[in-house]
């Protein structure tokens, strides 16, 4: 029997199965801000009953990608290897079996569960001949009353049988306070004799949940509106085992665009896809709160412990969110702007092409503050730093189509002209320095605007558009704007 209840103790318990996609990662992050929220305790359970299904690589991605989004867990599976930390283990469904098989046997002595031996046809004849009806399928086995004995004989015999659970013949109600929904109530007329365990065994998954939250001291529950279907189920499995259940709130389906279930078509991708795309965990935490939550301002930016703080059921809302990667896009922006130069170069620096012999430059702490302090404005992911890398960094000069079209501009070589002359008669270029030289260049070849900006940012990184030329001297040498601009007019002469 579980001990008595002390504090708060939340789970997230995924199945093995496939990759971590946004909704199960906002039931974790709904799980482990109210676990922080109280001072309480976070729990990793895996629900791996799936034999078939279930994948170690998946395993091991889920738990990378819990750790990438920094809801570190208290108790559970730290590793695909099924190591882990707490007293209340083992915390895989797969290695819990004997304690499942206790309330089983339980169940079936106390005459609240039987072996049902109905064939998989009888139970889609069955089935059939409900949907014909238009009536919601309730198996009638015609072993329910069968004598204990005499199940147990046939097992000895060879045959095999599913667990089922016997629903009261007079109908119950049960009643919850929903930490989302608020009050909702559920009748027994509604579930009809449910299958516990399977022919093998193994436990179903609302046997199995109902048996590992009360021993494990569960003391919440924060789990998507498909499971509300479960719960009546489970709470039948509370009461004959007469275990505590916990306190349940199912928050709403995520919606895509187009007003239905959230898909990969709408951008659901799996959190190791956000992470692949540049995105940072801090946004992707950020937006997910969002999506049903809200703490009654208009603010929308939030730190992982500012979401501590302000997180609280009263917030929860039972209005089914839709997804917006712009949005999500909008906020992965405004947390990489916040960052600090270091801190942002910490991130960027993976991202950048690697080479054997990275240009000197890359490896001073002065430049890469400047690459930081260049590129932070314009970021919406990390991905959006490497183009421009890539164009300060490499040992020879592309042009996009852009570029191509101002080398053909008329006034485009004399700008060149004007400007290797500049540079070749100053020793430093300096913000001042480089400020003289364009009004200079303006001066001597009679343009500007467009027409003298354009052809000195392509004579520098290979584009027509983008970085300011003021912030790209700071990040190329001299020698090397001069080796540039001078293959640009070769590329206006040819």
């Amino acid at each position: 029997m579980p001990h008595a209840q002390s504090k708060i103790r939340v789970r997230f318990a995924p199945s093995p199965t496939g990759t971590l996609h946004i909704g199960g990662a906002r039931t974790a992050l709904f799980n482990f801000l109210f676990a922080r929220h109280h001072q309480g305790e976070f729990i990793l359970r895996i629900e791996d009953t799936d034999t078939l299904r279930n994948s170690e690589t998946a395993l091991k991605q889920q738990l990378d990608d819990l750790k990438w989004l920094g809801l570190e867990w208290d108790e559970g599976i730290i590793n695909a290897q099924g190591e882990s930390i707490g007293p209340y283990g083992p915390y895989r469904q797969s290695e819990r079996r004997p304690l499942y098989e206790q309330y089983l046997h339980q169940l079936i002595e106390q005459g609240l569960a039987y072996y049902c031996f109905m064939s998989e046809a009888d139970v889609e004849s069955e089935k059939a001949a409900c949907k014909i009806a238009r009536q919601p399928y309730r198996p009638s086995s015609p072993d329910r009353d069968q004598p204990l004995a005499k199940a147990l004989e046939r097992l000895k015999q060879g045959n095999t049988a599913v667990i089922r659970f016997k629903a009261p013949e007079t109908p119950k109600t049960y009643t919850i306070e929903d930490l989302v929904r608020g009050t909702v109530t559920f009748s027994t007329q509604e579930a009809g004799d449910f299958i516990i365990a399977r022919t093998d065994g193994m436990p179903m998954y609302n046997f199995a949940c109902v048996i590992d939250d009360a021993l494990m001291e569960i003391s919440h529950v924060f789990r998507g509106e498909e499971h509300l279907t479960n719960t009546l189920r489970q709470l039948m499995l509370f009461d004959a085992l007469n275990l505590k259940p916990p306190v349940y709130g199912h928050a709403s389906i995520i919606l895509g665009a187009s007003g239905k279930k959230l898909s990969k078509r709408d951008g659901a991708a799996a959190c190791d896809a956000y992470r692949e795309q540049g995105y940072l965990p801090q946004a992707v935490i950020n937006y997910m709160a969002l999506l049903g939550w809200n703490d009654g301002t208009e603010q929308e930016h939030y730190t992982l412990p500012e979401l501590i703080q302000a997180f609280s059921t009263s917030g929860l809302n039972a209005a089914a969110p839709v997804f917006d990667l712009k949005k999500l896009t909008w906020l992965n922006h405004q947390h990489l702007i916040h960052l600090s130069p270091e801190d942002l170069w910490r991130k960027l620096a993976p991202w950048m092409p690697q080479t054997s012999q990275p240009p000197v430059l890359t490896t001073l702490e002065a430049w890469q503050d400047a690459f930081c302090r260049t590129v932070q404005p314009h970021l919406n992911t990390l991905l959006d730093a490497r183009r421009i890398y890539e164009a300060l960094c490499s040992p020879t000069l592309t042009f996009d189509e852009a570029a191509l079209d101002v080398l053909s501009w008329p006034t485009t070589a004399g700008v060149l002209h004007a400007w290797i002359e500049g540079l070749s008669s100053t020793q430093t270029l300096t913000p001042s320095s480089f400020q003289t030289l364009l009004k200079d260049i303006q001066s001597t070849q009679g343009i500007k605007g467009k027409a003298l900006f354009m052809p000195l940012r392509v004579a520098m990184i290979g584009m027509a558009h983008g970085t300011e030329l003021k912030q790209l001297i700071e990040l190329l040498p001299r020698d090397r704007l001069l080796d540039r601009a001078r293959t640009c007019q070769q590329r206006c002469v040819s």
